[in-house]
């Protein structure tokens, strides 16, 4: 005898047994299931109708993975060179993006002042002048244009691929 399974329409259960039509599954007192992990179609006191979910699709997936390698590179910081003070590495997670651009902002305003600002790096310590923080403005926005770049052109790629290349895929960013 099959124990009786409830359930909410759209709630994913495993279930167990055999016999049952093709990618539904009909769960009461007379019938076993087969054994797989089902979600809840439609229900009746006595009948259950479950269905297989349905496989990710691997396309999306990969995208979904070369997203988060994109988030990861737009936010792991950004060299700066050639500016007034010492070479230094610049914070782009979301808050290191949003001060920049609120300097910039003000920057931008007073381009021409000599004015230092003391601004906190992940090199340390470094006195920037307008014309640094303009640059650094520039520089941030041109990375994370380059993350959105790189992300059209790998999901692209990812697009055309069969099943087994979207497997074989290796999500590379090069900026």
């Amino acid at each position: 005898m099959v124990e009786r399974i409830f359930g909410k329409v759209g709630e994913t259960i495993q279930v167990k047994g055999k016999n049952c039509p093709e990618g539904f599954v009909v769960i009461n007192q007379e019938r076993p299931t087969p054994e797989s992990t089902c979600e809840l179609v439609e229900g009746t006191e006595n009948s259950y109708y479950w269905k297989e979910p349905e496989k990710p699709d691997a396309k999306l997936l990969k995208i979904e993975e070369a997203a988060s390698i994109r988030k990861e590179v737009e936010t792991s910081g950004i060299e700066m060179t050639e500016m007034t003070c010492e070479d230094f590495t610049l914070d782009t997670d979301d808050a290191g993006q949003t001060k920049i651009t609120g300097a910039y902002m003000l920057a931008k305003e007073d381009s021409d002042s000599s004015e230092v600002t003391k601004w906190y790096t992940l090199s340390g310590w470094r006195d920037v002048t307008n014309a640094d923080i303009i640059k650094m403005g520039m520089e941030v926005n041109t990375h994370v244009k380059k993350t959105f770049e790189e992300m059209e052109r790998i999901s692209s790629e990812i697009m055309v691929l069969s099943d087994v290349e979207v497997e074989n895929y290796e999500v590379e960013f090069v900026i």
